[in-house]
Parts: C-alpha cells; structure tokens; sequence
C-alpha cells in the first residue's frame, strides 16, 4: 500500500470511526477472488455518509444496507426480482425499480426493510423513457423527511435513444403515492452523455448529473433553475466537471449531513462503481465535495477525501441517500 493511499484510508478511517482491517489484506496476489471479496469490507458510516446505500447485481437482486449514528453498519436487505427489473435508485422509504418494460415501479419500505406497498407509474412518453434517479425534494437542504405518501421526490427518467445526437431527460415532482405534480423536459445541453440522477445539491440548487456515454468515467453537471413560463423547463448553467477514479464509473450523487467535528456541514458526493465488480469483490467509492466539483482534502496531507465501500463480487453500487432527520 503507497503512502498516499495509506493517507486516504487513515483520513475516511478517521471521519467515519471506522475503517477497513489491514490485516484482512491478503498477502499474496495469488489468494482467491472468494478471499480477495472479503479484503474490501464496508466501513463504518456515521452522519457523515449516506445512511441507505443501494447494491444490484446483473439479475434483478438489489440489497440496501442501512446505516446507524452509532454502530456503523445496522441492517442489510436482500430483494429479488425477476429480470429485467433492475433497482434504480433509492430515498426516504421509498425503493425505485425499472421494470423493463419503460415503467417505474415505486416501493415502500418499512422500518425493518420490508416492502409495504407499491405503485408502478408510466414514463412520461409511454415506451420512450426508463427512471434512472429518486431523490428528497425538499424545501431546504436539511428539511426533515415524512414517511407519509405527503413526501415529495424528484423521479427521472432518460429518453431511449433512437439515432437522436443530443439525449433528452424528464424530471418528474411526485408524491410518495406516485402522483405526479409536473413533468419537466430537458433536452441535454451536449452529446454523447446520459443522466443520472436529478436532485438538490448542498447549495440548495437542483442539479442534473449527466456522466458520458462510453464508460461513464466522465461527470458533467449543471445547476437547474425551474423556469415556470411556457413550456415549463430548466434552465441550466454552472457547469461542472469531475472524473471518475480509475477503473471506476459514475452512478449517482446526492448530499450528506456531518456533524463530525472534523468535518462539520453538508457536503455533495458522487458516487463510483467499479467496472470490474464481478471480481473485484464489489469496489465502490464516494467522493466528497464542498462544491461542484471541489473535492474535500485531507488536513496536512492534501489527499481528496472518499469513503471506500463495497458489495462482495458481482455486485454493484448503484445508489444512495443521506436522509436528514424524520419529521416528527
């Protein structure tokens, strides 16, 4: 291990009360992949890390891993559904699926993970777009959340492309019952990139995160101004860039609440999924940033701060949420 990647592990170690075993690495490159999965555990979270992380696999099984203030690593959920379905995206209690067939279907989890009821929506444009994004939209950054179908998400979808140079998304404002309370059509401001994820950056803007279309290494995103004049649309400016870790693609983004006191406030994150997850035990990453993209750096060592994170091999991290507090 190389001093600075020692560095980085000390400091995610050090934000988050816990840390990966360096004992558990193995040492030799000639260990089993079974082995070599258990090497890349995930770490402990606190505030300063989402609190629900979502994991797929290539065959329609998602888990969602639960984390406490307290004790790190609470609770782990195993869901199953038949291909093509594919786990999209997840916040509050709400779970985003993609059926395969251009719909969304909406679960509702309890407490304990279990699914208590679900909705399916129909794309925007039936048959021409999939949901690819869920996200709190709340009122402020650190708004409260509710259980209740009252809760407000941001749902968006990405525009099958038919030869078209430039993609389009459609960002929905719906309730937790599904109910959609406007459709906003974005046609994407450059070619050769894709959304994914839709939502409400630290600095209280919204922010449409596009990665492009080859491997997905590259991250654009812009902030988004609802433009309420006819046709209702987005304006978008503030581009920013980031880049993915190597051998890493971009999945998603969100914001996190720290009350740490080394790092106190609220930071946007990006997270990155390993392109070689079948083997690799699953690596993931997420990458903190106080601002597009301004990456957090580790005092007296100037290292960018991540927090490490994997699912076991053949897994993939697709999504995650820093939920603030529950309303109550």
């Amino acid at each position: 291990m190389t001093t600075k990647s020692l560095a980085v592990l000390l400091f995610s170690c050090s934000l988050l009360l816990g840390c990966i075993d360096l004992a558990d690495e193995p040492s030799s490159p000639d260990e089993s992949e079974a082995e070599a999965a258990l090497v890349y555990k995930p770490p402990v979270f606190q505030l300063a890390a989402p609190n629900h992380l979502l994991w797929i696999d290539v065959n329609g099984n998602a888990r969602v891993q639960r984390y406490s203030t307290l004790i790190g690593l609470q609770q782990e959920w195993s869901y199953s559904q038949p291909w093509p379905y594919s786990a999209a995206g997840i916040a509050g209690d709400r779970l985003l699926w993609n059926d395969g067939a251009a719909n969304a279907v909406l679960w509702k989890l309890d407490d304990r993970g279990a699914k208590v009821s679900q909705r399916t929506l129909s794309a925007p444009v039936p048959g021409a777009f999939y949901p690819v994004s869920l996200s709190l939209a709340p009122l402020a950054v650190n708004d409260c959340w509710q259980r209740s179908d009252e809760q407000r998400y941001f749902l968006m979808w990405n525009r099958f492309m038919n030869g078209e140079r430039f993609g389009e998304a459609a960002i929905q404002l719906i309730d937790g019952s599904g109910h959609v309370y406007r459709t906003v059509f974005v046609t994407l401001p450059t070619a050769g990139v894709e959304p994914i994820w839709f939502g409400r950056g630290r600095d209280g803007y919204d922010r449409l995160v596009l990665r492009d279309l080859g491997v997905g290494s590259q991250v654009t995103s812009y902030r988004a101004e609802l433009d309420a004049t006819s046709p209702v649309t987005y304006r978008l400016s503030g581009v920013a860039f980031a880049t993915a870790p190597s051998g890493h693609r971009a999945m998603s983004s969100g914001w996190v609440v720290s009350t740490l006191s080394v790092a106190r406030g609220t930071y946007d994150q990006l997270l990155f999924s390993s392109r070689f997850a079948a083997t690799d035990g699953g690596r993931g990453q997420l990458s903190w940033y106080t601002a597009p993209w301004t990456p957090v750096h580790i005092p007296l060592t100037g290292n960018d701060a991540i927090t490490p994170v994997s699912g076991g091999n053949g897994w993939y991290a697709r999504a995650f949420t820093g939920n603030p507090a529950e309303c109550r």
